[in-house]
């Protein structure tokens, strides 16, 4: 396993390999408020990595490496880039991530209690919404986009990963960095609810055609970067133009015309779970699973079986 050159000091490490690649695993801190680890992964086919946990759970995951898609239960799909972060909660953790062959990722995963939050609830409105969510044990994304962090506070999170210290001093150390940061993301957020795009007929149009592929093609996966291409803008444009135009994030879009269709399917034909999954563009039977129960409160087995008495 040669991970040696991304090793730091980490309180567990755990390295696996198997056919497609490798992965090293680093918990960096772990107490009863939250949980640090930074994430590697080598791959040389591409491959969809699925995990799932005991919940509930609020996550701030940080790509420090290489542009993957996850999918996050109840919520989704998201793409970051390298330097942008998402902060989401949910109940019942699963999430499937994407990644391309030929690449290495680089993950920070920042675990913490929901009741996190309850420490800048009065000084962030953006928290308004998740917070309640959170209260309601509901699945919640702090934003609709990826937040882009600032030199500055990747290089907060660098030291983070690298602190040396030890006892009491590392415990203050990283809760003082993990503040910084937490505050630094919640700034960025609240900025960015702000913002709106201003957008021509023809990019409104060309939204339009975009929104009408993905519901023509739900068993196709495509990223941001291929959709800013066909549609002639940049991605933070598109994104927040179709936020603004059709109401929901392009991958939350996509997500519940595939359950329509999956609702449909399971109703209406003999389809198996099997042609259903790869109908509507999941590559496991169990992600379809995971992603048809956080929307409809069932499986898609037991769905079929209640609907058809």
């Amino acid at each position: 396993m040669v991970f040696h050159s991304m090793q730091l000091p980490a309180i567990r490490r755990y390295a696996a390999r198997y056919k497609k690649g490798q992965m090293l695993f680093q918990c960096i801190e772990e107490d009863s408020d939250c949980s640090i680890w930074h994430n590697v992964f080598r791959l040389h086919e591409t491959d969809t990595l699925v995990s799932s946990c005991q919940g509930p759970l609020l996550l701030l995951r940080v790509c420090l490496n290489g542009q993957f898609r996850f999918s996050a239960g109840g919520l989704g799909d998201f793409e970051l880039a390298p330097g942008q972060a998402m902060l989401l909660f949910q109940p019942r953790p699963q999430s499937d991530l994407h990644l391309e062959g030929g690449e290495e990722y680089a993950v920070v995963d920042i675990v913490m209690p929901g009741k996190y939050m309850q420490h800048f609830l009065l000084y962030y409105a953006v928290l308004a919404d998740f917070s309640e969510k959170i209260t309601d044990q509901a699945a919640a994304c702090l934003t609709t986009f990826p937040i882009r962090l600032p030199v500055t506070t990747l290089h907060g999170i660098d030291k983070l990963l690298n602190c040396t210290y030890m006892g009491t001093l590392r415990s203050m150390y990283v809760d003082a960095r993990l503040m910084d940061i937490i505050t630094e993301v919640l700034s960025l957020a609240e900025g960015n609810g702000k913002k709106e795009v201003s957008l021509s007929q023809d990019e409104i149009e060309r939204i339009l055609e975009i929104r009408k592929m993905l519901i023509e093609n739900i068993d196709k996966h495509y990223r941001i970067k291929d959709l800013s291409k066909m549609a002639y803008m940049n991605e933070y444009k598109l994104k927040r133009g179709f936020q603004q135009i059709v109401g929901a994030s392009i991958f939350d879009y996509q997500l519940n015309h595939r359950m329509q269709a999956a609702q449909a399917q399971l109703l209406g034909t003999e389809m198996s779970l099997e042609e259903i999954t790869e109908a509507t563009g999941y590559q496991h039977l169990s992600s379809f699973i995971n992603a048809f129960r956080q929307h409809f409160g069932e499986t898609p087995a037991a769905f079929r079986k209640n609907k058809r008495r």
